[in-house]
């Protein structure tokens, strides 16, 4: 009997991890998506559009999984979203299956740290199979959240925080709550921001000529860019 839809939950994130016995994490590694051990990283956070029927990246921003080649290869990786035939996959029991009935397959069935994935045609191998773990996208490490406001704390004994004072210098501080030690992440410019004064953004001094950091006009540029 055919497997019935599941189905992925839109607009909620998740991990896709694979039931071999190491049960290591879909990871999307530059473009092309692997099995690594749990990280909690971005390349390992995904979320589902189901209008379009597409599972994008949060590692690789306004991308997809994606088969490679528009469809004509074997090999998946993330590209920017475009919804054809070839970026739609959904959960049918443990599978993610494509439109056109391909499946996420662990090439070979080789259970191993960055081994790729690929789609095959569906069999019985646990290669094939995968669970979904829904989880709050505010848990995953190296990655900014855009428009959710954050401090920047220092590794340090002291645990000091970044703090903008004066002529929108930079230096450490004790915590406290005001809006000087509160920044957000703008994804679009790829700038750090205060809080409230979005006119500003983190900046490597002197057009990128220093070392010192400090908080100027934003430009957009990459001295300005985390």
């Amino acid at each position: 009997m055919d497997e019935k839809p599941a189905g992925l939950v839109a607009g909620k994130s998740f991990n896709i991890v694979s039931q071999l016995k190491s049960n290591r994490y879909l990871t999307i590694q530059g473009k092309n998506a692997v099995i690594k051990a749990r990280d909690n990283s971005p390349g390992q956070l995904f979320m589902y559009d189901d209008k379009t029927q597409t599972i994008s990246s949060f590692a690789a921003k306004n991308t997809v999984l994606d088969i490679a080649d528009e469809g004509r290869a074997r090999d998946v990786s993330v590209d920017s979203k475009t919804g054809k035939w070839w970026q739609q996959f959904n959960l049918k029991g443990s599978r993610l299956v494509n439109a056109r009935g391909v499946v996420l397959d662990v090439q070979g069935g080789k259970d191993r740290e960055g081994q790729n994935v690929i789609v095959w045609k569906k069999h019985s191998g646990l290669n094939q199979k995968w669970k979904i773990v829904y989880k709050d996208a505010d848990t995953v490490q190296n990655g900014l959240i855009p428009n959710k406001p954050f401090r920047i704390i220092s590794k340090m004994k002291s645990g000091r925080v970044i703090t903008r004072i004066g002529n929108n210098n930079v230096v450490i501080r004790n915590k406290n709550d005001r809006e000087e030690q509160i920044f957000v992440f703008d994804s679009k410019t790829g700038t750090i921001e205060p809080v409230k004064r979005k006119n500003l953004s983190l900046d490597i001094a002197d057009w990128g000529h220093q070392r010192y950091v400090k908080f100027s006009n934003t430009k957009s540029i990459w001295h300005e860019k985390f």
